[in-house]
């Protein structure tokens, strides 16, 4: 084949090589040389679209022929310009099916249209996870040239995730990631490995067959057979999920998980004879305002040990705690610690009596902070471990914007207020000033870099983006893993609002709980408030 020397004015109009009028455009004419061995079908068009570019002044399409049923070259980009206002530097052509083909690739023959790509391609991914769940790291799409990590934060009640697959029949090797490199729309297929469970019997030297030593979630239920033991009465179970010692029938329902541990008790019965210590009631509060009250067993025998648990909810601490005897005598209480009581059954019933009260301790410190505040907790943690001494006059001011300064003094108090041996960079920062050695110290590992090499601005107000990012090097700052960023942060509505710098910093804090957002955006330009900023401290450095 070889292409005749016709040109053809843009009106259609055909010229031969000789015309000497103005060319106003020419179109190539394939000449085949040997017709016969091509046969009928022997050639086809493919039309390439400009997408907007252009092939000298015109946006036109363009006709090239090639040999029918065979490959094709990709068409160079020589020649071809960019669309107005586009100052990229991508191109591929893409075909009717979703390929991208850059210049000079192998087209499949069944090809009939290529388009040109003047922008990076975004492909979606769908993440098949069954009856699991993604709690963080969700991928929905992916950009070529920059790919992505597949999420392994995946769960799912009994099983084990043990990958993403690229096929429904989960075979082949699991796919942790999509390459820069690789086109296309993703589907993947969650791997799950039912997990066994192991119960271990500690029979006291009893004896019983057909309980089981394993189960999985999908087991149906099975109630455990009771022991037996010369010259002793089985007085019940104890263990996993079960309060007191005294469960004569112990049944683990469809759908329970987790190793579990059951113990045997006995009651001798004296040479053969059989006699039994009556048991008798203990009794708790139906309910209780601002925490709960349980107790184990709530059936004991006289001269037995009886374990009251106390937990007061968030803002309130233990009042009084009571036990009295049928005749109103108050028992004698022992004080285990983390909520724990213990006290002897006496040989009748007995009634707990319990009551809670607001936890004032805060207000040692400040005035301000309600006990129902979300960040109560936060705030009681700074003050009594000496991060905050509020702002005087018993104030903290938990609404009032963090300044640069006073985030920076709050991370000196928590590594400690260490003192380093550094020159002071900014000269805005007066020796004297509460937070001078704070910054110093600061500046000396990085923390902070100042709004220029010789200003700090201490009275600038620090956005919700610069807070993340100070907490995300102090953490580096002090040795403590910082590699949990992802992709979780793509899930928040304004998640393009996050200034670069603070990206990986983000990644961190939303993958590692410390940064939660607000109705499921970031808000990174808002000004951090004090009491967001010692909660962000706790969630990070508290624990």
């Amino acid at each position: 084949m070889r292409f005749a020397g016709t040109i053809r004015p843009a009106t259609g109009t055909p010229h031969d090589a000789t015309y000497s009028g103005p060319i106003l455009g020419f179109r190539p004419v394939l000449e085949v040389l040997n017709p016969g061995t091509l046969g009928s079908d022997g050639l086809k068009v493919v039309t390439l679209d400009l997408g907007g570019g252009k092939l000298g002044n015109s946006s036109e399409d363009i006709q090239i022929i090639v040999k029918t049923g065979s490959t094709f070259t990709a068409p160079a980009s020589g020649g071809l310009t960019r669309p107005d206002g586009d100052t990229g530097s991508y191109f591929m052509w893409l075909d009717g099916n979703g390929n991208s083909y850059e210049p000079g690739d192998s087209v499949p023959a069944d090809v009939t249209t290529l388009t040109v790509q003047w922008t990076v391609p975004t492909y979606t991914v769908t993440l098949n996870a069954g009856d699991g769940t993604i709690n963080s790291g969700n991928v929905t799409s992916y950009t070529y040239g920059v790919g992505a990590t597949l999420p392994t934060d995946v769960t799912r009640t009994g099983y084990t995730f043990k990958g993403w697959y690229d096929n429904e029949n989960l075979t082949g090797s699991p796919v942790t990631a999509i390459g820069n490199t690789e086109m296309g729309n993703k589907e993947y297929w969650a791997k799950w490995e039912i997990n066994q469970y192991t119960i271990i019997y500690d029979l006291a030297g009893g004896t019983v067959e057909g309980n089981p030593d394993t189960y999985t979630i999908k087991a149906g239920a099975f109630t455990l057979t009771n022991p037996t033991k010369s010259g002793y009465t089985f007085t019940g179970w104890s263990g996993t999920v079960l309060d007191g010692e005294n469960n004569m029938t112990v049944t683990i329902p469809t759908g329970s998980t987790g190793n579990r541990t059951y113990t045997a008790h006995w009651r001798y019965n004296g040479g053969g004879g059989s006699s039994s210590s009556p048991s008798y009631p203990v009794s708790v509060p139906d309910k209780t305002d601002h925490g709960s009250v349980t107790v184990s067993p709530k059936d004991a025998s006289a001269g037995s040990t009886v374990t009251i648990t106390v937990k007061p909810d968030s803002g309130y601490v233990l009042e009084t705690i009571s036990v009295t005897d049928k005749n109103g005598k108050e028992l004698k209480l022992t004080d285990k610690g983390n909520g724990k009581y213990t006290f002897t059954m006496p040989a009748s019933k007995v009634e707990i009596k319990v009551t809670f009260m607001e936890d004032n301790s805060v207000l040692n410190f400040f005035y301000d902070v309600p006990n129902d505040a979300y960040y109560y907790e936060a705030v009681k943690w700074a003050a009594e471990n000496g991060i905050t001494g509020g702002i005087g006059s018993s104030l903290f001011a938990p609404n009032q914007p963090c300044t640069r300064a006073q985030i920076v003094t709050f991370l000196w108090r928590t590594a400690g207020s260490p003192v380093v041996n550094y020159l002071m960079p900014f000269t805005d920062v007066d020796e004297g000033a509460y937070y001078a050695e704070a910054v110093r110290w600061a500046a000396s590992t990085g923390i902070v870099t100042g709004l220029t090499e010789t200003t700090f601005g201490a009275n600038g107000v620090c956005t919700r983006a610069q807070v993340v990012t100070m907490l995300y090097r102090f953490a580096k700052a002090q040795g403590m893993d910082t590699s949990q960023g992802g992709m979780a942060i793509r899930e928040f509505d304004d998640f393009d609002s996050v200034p670069a710098y603070a990206l990986e910093a983000m990644g961190w804090a939303v993958n590692t709980g410390v940064f939660k957002g607000d109705n499921n955006r970031l808000l990174p330009q808002n000004a951090c408030t004090r009491a967001q900023i010692v909660t962000l401290l706790r969630r990070a450095f508290g624990k």
